[in-house]
């Protein structure tokens, strides 16, 4: 267990209190990293790199004062790799790209073979360098390729872009908020954006009210005020893959097995539906009233090759359908 958190400022406006808003993040996510700590802060045209090692003070990639500010902050519970080489925030060699992640990949070894085997060099034996590197060189096509629980923030400097993914299922947390526009917030626990300013955590009522009869809330909707933002805000949300949970898991394999012993079809009465409810979960993230709109872009082919992606369309609200990226450009113009 790792703790992640940031921002991305795109108002051009240099905030004097980043430094000190990573710290509170940092300070917040203690308990979930004993092992080390960094905090990184692109601003302007330079970049603070704390660590318990000291500081180092880097000049950014075409500097100039009007970039979008960047802070990173990790707190590590080292695993795989427990060296200093898994430090984070991680950097590529020019600094063009910038990670923070918890989590853990089980095939890195696969995906680090493949980039070794096309001249990327890896320096490390941590999961972190595989994937920072495989983004840096294969951009979201990297997505698919992941196998394991993960949470990780992906600052690509050249293309001034923050990345937020995490796995299928949400095994590892992210939350996120437009604490004000232009600037966006992120962290492993809502309690790290509350410490930074950025949100004040004030419940909807009716979460609450949901927890206390269900013990959830709805799929489509969010305790805290303002985190997880609501679909004027969010514009896009990418599912690389319909997400059917692994047979291997003995939860789902008990009741496969219980489907399968009474003569029933586990794919089509267990399989299809836990799948759909969770690919509504990632919906939710997008839509949550009437007057919400964006695109949700679910890259799996087997949606529309396959007679069972007709269910999956059918779950979703009322909306167009289309595979032509000209109408999804179009879209965003609006």
């Amino acid at each position: 267990m790792c703790g992640i958190a940031g921002f991305v400022d795109f108002s051009g406006h240099l905030d004097p209190g980043g430094p000190a808003a990573l710290g509170r993040m940092d300070q917040a996510l203690a308990r979930r990293g004993p092992d080390g700590w960094g905090r990184t802060l692109l601003s302007g045209a330079t970049i603070e790199d704390l660590s318990p090692r000291g500081t180092r003070t880097l000049t950014r990639l075409a500097a100039a004062t009007t970039r979008p500010s960047v802070g990173l902050v990790h707190r590590r519970l080292s695993i795989i790799d427990l060296s200093e080489g898994g430090h984070q925030p991680m950097a590529t060699a020019d600094h063009s790209s910038w990670m923070v992640y918890n989590g853990e990949l089980y095939n890195y070894r696969a995906l680090r073979d493949g980039l070794v085997s096309t001249g990327t060099g890896i320096r490390t034996a941590s999961d972190t360098e595989v994937l920072l590197a495989l983004l840096a060189t294969r951009d979201l096509q990297a997505l698919p390729r992941l196998r394991g629980m993960f949470a990780f923030a992906w600052w690509d400097e050249r293309a001034e872009r923050l990345v937020l993914a995490r796995d299928r299922f949400g095994i590892k947390p992210l939350v996120f908020a437009e604490s004000r526009p232009g600037r966006w917030s992120f962290a492993s626990d809502p309690g790290a954006l509350a410490a930074a300013g950025d949100v004040a955590l004030r419940s909807e009522p009716s979460a609450r009210a949901s927890v206390l009869a269900r013990g959830s809330v709805d799929v489509d909707a969010s305790f805290w005020q303002g985190v997880d933002v609501a679909g004027d805000t969010l514009s896009c949300v990418i599912i690389d893959r319909l997400p059917f949970a692994s047979p291997g898991d003995p939860l789902v394999k008990a009741r496969i097995d219980a489907i399968d012993q009474r003569g029933g079809n586990a794919f089509q009465e267990y399989q299809i539906p836990l799948a759909t409810l969770t690919l509504l979960q990632g919906l939710g993230r997008l839509i949550r009233t009437r007057t919400d709109r964006g695109v949700l872009a679910i890259l799996d082919p087997r949606l529309t090759k396959m007679a069972y992606g007709r269910r999956f369309l059918k779950s979703f609200p009322p909306a167009p359908i289309t595979s032509d990226l000209a109408k999804i450009t179009d879209f965003f113009r609006e």
